[in-house]
């Protein structure tokens, strides 16, 4: 049996693209037998013991915002001396053959070599683009720039690591940007859960009821509310739709600015926001929301990725999984799009020919109907979750027998 600790950037309860995909792995990997502790930096208890795997919450924000600053004030120099006695308590109790640290460049900076030296045990590194995307922007010449010291830390972060799991091309790139050696890279795209898929197209008409959809078309942005995922791009697109519009613009995002947004535009018509966005992964219990991100693909006709840059956005897979054809910026495309085929490639900053690009598509209905059937056989090629943990574990094992026989 392998033992397998897994510490994700984010927390629970809110279950980001981070979040879903370490979930879905330790579902997988509980049901293949292994011993899978999650080690999420912030956790809700009374959350943690509704999971179908063991989760322990480890971190308190003040650690990690000390961490992730790098400042020695405030006593930042004995936050990192009880990150390493708590990383080797949970070693010494839950015997984890390797570590898999996913996203979290400020604590795997802090815990890599604590794992690696002092514990002797290898540690894999993934990302889907969320801590790595400025280096993969920087290398190429766009982005935005950060400082010069989280830079340093993420390469060090890469360097050091035995393992590197890239979830898209883009992140292959921006690890390469890093100074990752070819060897330690794997590229394993997301998986996908069928049965959750097919339900959520049977609720297709209840969905649209529940949001208040009367028009006839759907345009889909799901988001973070951060600078680089650029939703008022989309706003600004929605505010240039032509009366009556046959499209209704729907945003999934987290907190209220976005909704005063559209109260300030008086965009109550032609936009729908979903605070608190339904969770791609568990649906949770304690009266948290249910609904699922993929009742909104399943209703959408068309997913708008206005983002600047994106190294393996989880919303394009997800989005053809529910065969629904994406429109995104060249950046975003991340190499997932083939335009015309399965998407569209379009300047997504500007709201004109966004808006072009949904009024063709509604006067073409035969176009729409031929991406939507390339997003769906694109989406059917990607593996499942079982194969996708699967291939994590070949990694893990492969890690381990080079890092044991480097030892010797």
């Amino acid at each position: 049996m392998k033992r397998i600790a897994i510490v994700p950037v984010g927390y629970l309860p809110r279950i980001g693209g981070a979040e879903m995909v370490i979930h879905n792995l330790a579902i997988e990997h509980q049901r293949a037998g292994c011993d899978v502790t999650v080690v999420p930096n912030l956790a809700s208890v009374s959350i943690a013991r509704h999971l179908p795997y063991r989760c322990v919450p480890m971190w308190r924000r003040a650690w990690s915002t000390a961490v992730a600053d790098g400042s020695d004030s405030g006593g930042a120099a004995s936050i990192r001396r009880g990150l390493r006695w708590r990383v080797a308590l949970l070693q010494r109790l839950l015997r984890p053959q390797v570590w898999h640290l996913h996203a979290a460049y400020p604590l795997a900076w802090a815990m890599i070599d604590v794992i690696r030296r002092d514990l002797c045990v290898p540690v894999v590194v993934s990302s889907h683009g969320s801590d790595i995307y400025d280096i993969a922007g920087v290398a190429q010449g766009r982005g935005p720039q950060f400082d010069h010291e989280i830079r340093r830390r993420i390469e060090s972060t890469v360097r050091r690591a035995d393992g590197l799991i890239a979830f898209g091309p883009g992140v292959v790139d921006a690890y390469r940007a890093a100074g990752a050696d070819e060897e330690q890279i794997w590229l394993i795209p997301h998986g996908w859960d069928r049965s959750r898929v097919h339900a959520a197209r049977r609720h297709r008409d209840e969905t649209r009821r529940r949001l208040g959809v009367t028009t006839d078309r759907v345009v889909l942005t799901v988001a973070a509310d951060r600078p680089e995922k650029r939703i008022d791009d989309a706003l600004a697109a929605a505010a240039t739709l032509k009366e009556p519009s046959a499209w209704t613009w729907v945003i999934a995002t987290v907190g209220g600015r976005v909704a005063e947004e559209v109260a300030r535009l008086e965009l109550g018509g032609r936009v729908v926001v979903v605070e608190e966005p339904p969770f791609r992964g568990p649906d949770f219990e304690n009266g948290l929301p249910r609904q699922s991100l993929l009742d909104l693909y399943a209703v959408a006709d068309l997913l708008v990725v206005p983002s600047a840059i994106e190294t393996a956005p989880t919303v394009v897979h997800e989005a053809f999984t529910s065969g629904c054809p994406v429109v995104a910026n060249v950046d975003s495309a991340a190499g997932l799009i083939a335009h015309d085929r399965d998407g569209l490639i379009v300047d997504t900053s500007c709201p004109g020919k966004l808006v072009e690009t949904l009024e063709s598509l509604d006067s073409d209905p035969a176009r729409l109907a031929r991406l939507r059937a390339g997003a769906q056989a694109h989406g059917s090629s990607f593996d499942d979750w079982e194969q996708v943990a699967r291939r994590h574990r070949e990694v893990y094992d492969a890690v381990g027998l080079r890092f044991r026989s480097e030892r010797r």
